[in-house]
């Protein structure tokens, strides 16, 4: 077979493209893995550091250096926080300057079991990190599918309406796939600010999920299976689909950071009732 001047060409680009693109996402691959290595060795020699204080503030002589070396080693922003007892407030050690501050005696029993906690939600945090976790790339996927269907429902539902602006309900339809839109398109950053600061009751977490989740799956599943004609059953499966998405959703919440959290609220109510 010959091959003219424009094929090789074409077939020597085509290899030199792939090659580049191949050394770019080996080198971002690497760059990445070198970036983790680094920060899980960092962590390694941090969790080391607060157990030699844990050991240090349970003997008496060694409390005072161990308070000033804790102060060193914990985040810097927590100190003197004014919004108490919400999550930033405890992931940025803000319960724990809140303590070391504190102008009475130190609760030296809560300053360690603080430091233990603090101990197993990093190693939990650093399994994490280095695992892979497809739940947070299928929420990202699902969110592109439901925004792009989005757009085709309000195309759909417009048709109708413009063909009989006088029936309410296409108004009321389009009205609610506008809403649908705009609400899987802040989806994203709802979900980061619902992450960061999780509300504690189950009522309020299931009504943003019915507000902010289930109301535009519904609106846009529903309006295709009627475009399409499919059969009753489809509704259903609907249905069934927002149970998994709501499992998807409470998985989002519930973090290690959230255990964390619930833990630290867990211990202090107790005391509270000892009291």
């Amino acid at each position: 077979m010959n091959l003219t001047i424009e094929q090789i060409a074409s077939i020597i680009s085509a290899v030199g493209i792939s090659t580049i693109v191949s050394a770019i996402i080996a080198f971002v691959q690497n760059n990445k893995k070198n970036n983790l290595d680094f920060v899980t060795k960092e962590r390694s020699e941090w969790r080391k550091k607060l157990k030699e204080i844990l050991s240090e503030l349970r003997d008496d002589t060694k409390k005072e250096s161990a308070i000033i070396k804790l102060k060193s080693e914990i985040n810097p922003y927590g100190k003197d926080m004014e919004l108490k007892n919400t999550k930033p407030y405890y992931m940025k050690d803000g319960h724990i300057w809140d303590l070391l501050d504190n102008e009475g005696e130190i609760d030296f029993d809560r300053l360690a079991f603080y430091i233990e906690l603090l101990l197993k939600f990093d190693w939990e945090r650093s399994k994490i990190e280095v695992s892979y976790n497809p739940i947070k790339v299928i929420n990202r996927v699902l969110n592109f599918l439901l925004f792009f269907s989005s757009l085709y429902c309000i195309y759909l539902v417009s048709i109708n309406f413009l063909s009989n602006e006088t029936n309410i309900l296409y108004a009321i339809n389009l009205a609610i796939s506008i809403v649908a839109f705009i609400l899987i398109l802040v989806q994203p950053f709802i979900t980061d600010a619902i992450i960061s600061n999780p509300p504690e009751e189950q009522k309020q977490q299931m009504w943003l999920f019915f507000i902010l989740y289930a109301l535009p799956h519904i609106c846009i599943t529903w309006n295709l299976i009627y475009k399409f004609n499919l059969d009753t059953p489809f509704y259903f499966i609907s249905v069934i689909l927002i149970f998994v998405y709501e499992k998807l959703y409470l998985y989002l919440l519930y973090t290690y950071e959230y255990t964390y959290v619930k833990e630290i609220k867990r211990y202090l109510r107790i005391k509270s009732k000892k009291g």
